[in-house]
């Protein structure tokens, strides 16, 4: 086997790895990875999350910031619409997911009673998300 093969073929290993590193990046729903997207922009939000919005009035910037300082409390592994996961601090909840490379707001809410006991601790465990 000649040397230019040898780096050839290495190079292309080189790339599936990196590919693969790229693709399992873009699954994860890490919340370092999701803070990286909503600090440069590359967010969207549904149209539920759009009218829960604009129904409890929410602002963009709250949106945001939960998502900065807060901390995932859910993970939606096996959410039949592509993995999500809520992401809280104590005045505001927001669940996001991935679409394509970009974060998915999926909706966005104030906990309250009777669905929360507190920000953190739902009155009734979750089913239908597995």
């Amino acid at each position: 086997m000649t040397l230019y093969r040898m780096v050839h073929g290495l190079l292309q290993n080189l790339e599936v790895l990196l590919l693969v590193s790229f693709m399992i990046n873009l699954l994860l729903m890490d919340i370092k990875t999701i803070r990286k997207k909503i600090k440069g922009g590359k967010y969207d939000l549904s149209l539920h999350a759009h009218e829960e919005r604009q129904a409890e009035q929410i602002t963009i910037e709250e949106i945001e910031t939960t998502i900065l300082k807060g901390s995932i409390i859910e993970e939606y592994p096996k959410d039949p619409r592509g993995e999500s996961c809520l992401i809280a601090i104590k005045s505001m909840h927001v669940v996001c997911g991935w679409r394509n490379e970009r974060i998915l707001i999926v909706t966005n809410y104030r906990p309250q009673m009777p669905k929360w006991v507190n920000w953190k601790t739902r009155a009734k465990e979750l089913k239908n998300r597995a």
